[in-house]
């Protein structure tokens, strides 16, 4: 019985996933309170709102150290990390939430905030107060496409608990320094990552879910003592093809630690 459930699950948890990797070239997924689960994909450049996507930004609205050249992928994960660096400072030191949390935010040519959401898996409504207050007392200035003031849309993400608010690029930077590093030392990280390569929304091509990913695949070929049981009818109907095979596997490391 526990082995159905546990196909199913894993079933359910590649759909976001699988879904995510259909959002067209140019595009986002967005917070929008329209739209049916509050998000909806939209264009990098929504010229009917005068809205700009931190993508394609030529000046993001908030200190940075993101070259300027970049591509819209390389600008995506420096600017969510920086975003999510810009916000850290911040936050109150009482959140005590373990899970992942997803911002929103758009900055108006006059450099207010506006039409901010944020989210909180599982939810939590203090968690996102506290993201909010801080969010609300950070200055930004406006952003700028080729020399224009305009009008931005930003987003970013964090996990709690995430070793002491570290990024999952740091973590798994510090991970792989470790010339013996034991499993139970590393339990709690990989859970968080685990958690959030399964959460939606999240972007699959950003340096965070990158390596959150690659913190999972660390230990996939290392006794964890899990006994895991990665194989069978199941397993073997999926395809890498849409890195079902993988995604089974983080499904089942994150199962044993929960």
């Amino acid at each position: 019985m526990k082995k159905y459930k546990l196909n199913i699950l894993t079933f359910l948890l590649l759909i976001p996933f699988l879904g995510i990797g259909q959002i067209p070239k140019g595009h986002f997924l967005d917070a929008d309170k329209s739209a049916e689960r509050g998000y909806k994909v939209k264009p990098f450049k929504q010229d009917k709102e005068e809205i700009y996507h931190y993508a394609v930004l030529t000046e993001l609205p908030f200190e940075n150290d993101c070259d300027s050249g970049l591509s819209e992928k390389e600008q995506i994960a420096c600017s969510e990390q920086n975003l999510r660096n810009f916000i850290y400072p911040n936050l109150s030191s009482e959140i005590e939430f373990k899970g992942n949390v997803y911002v929103y935010l758009t900055i108006t040519e006059d450099s207010k905030i506006n039409d901010v959401t944020v989210s909180s898996y599982p939810k939590s409504e203090t968690t996102n107060e506290i993201i909010k207050e801080a969010i609300n007392s950070i200055e930004f200035r406006p952003g700028k496409f080729n020399d224009k003031i305009v009008k931005s849309r930003l987003w970013t993400s964090f996990t709690f608990p995430s070793s002491s608010n570290e990024l999952f690029s740091v973590s798994l930077a510090k991970m792989k320094e470790d010339e013996n590093p034991e499993y139970k030392d590393y339990e709690n990280l990989i859970f968080d990552a685990s958690q959030y390569i399964f959460s939606n929304p999240v972007y699959p091509n950003g340096t965070e879910f990158k390596s959150a990913a690659q913190i999972v695949g660390f230990w996939m070929n290392r006794d964890i003592g899990m006994g895991i049981p990665t194989f069978g009818k199941f397993y073997d109907a999926l395809t890498n093809e849409n890195k079902q095979q993988f995604l089974y596997a983080v499904a089942m490391i994150n199962y044993g630690l929960d």
